[in-house]
């Protein structure tokens, strides 16, 4: 089968002036299926400020400022990025191409969407989940009157 081009796949121009904030978290994966953790993972709470578990809105990690991996000025940086910490902790088992999945990631976050890599990391003991987000910024949602606020600029 032969590689996907990306940058074929996915349309549209790259768009300028976007750098990449990185967030790395691992833990007990159940953790973010509980119901229980719900005003840990979605803002307005104290709850939510204190926690270290990744939001359940993507965007949401830009209120985040402590849990700031990295911050990158290019997509293709913030995708080495993703691709080195799956090498760092690689799942048992999978069907996912890194390669690829770096490609897409690096596509997608040129074109100023977020972009998610979650999985499960088998840890001695316990199960361990490791979810990586990239947030471009400034990051507009459109459901949003304005962008979401920078946790920290690029130096």
């Amino acid at each position: 089968m032969a590689p996907i081009d990306w940058n074929e796949y996915l349309q549209g121009d790259p768009v300028p002036g976007l750098h990449f904030h990185c967030f790395r978290w691992s833990g007990q994966g159940g953790l973010l299926e509980s119901y229980k953790m719900q005003s840990q993972r979605n803002p307005g709470t104290a709850d939510f400020d204190a926690s270290d578990l990744p939001p359940e809105a993507t965007r949401h990690y830009l209120l985040k400022r402590r849990l700031v991996a990295a911050t990158f000025e290019s997509a293709k940086q913030a995708a080495e990025w993703m691709r080195e910490q799956w090498d760092a902790s690689p799942p048992k088992i999978t069907h996912k191409d890194p390669e690829s999945r770096q490609q897409f990631a690096e596509r997608t976050l040129s074109l100023g969407k977020p972009d998610v890599w979650s999985w499960w990391y088998p840890e001695p003991g316990a199960p361990t989940k490791v979810h990586l987000a990239v947030v471009p910024c400034p990051y507009h949602w459109p459901d949003d009157p304005e962008p979401m606020p920078c946790p920290q600029p690029p130096q």
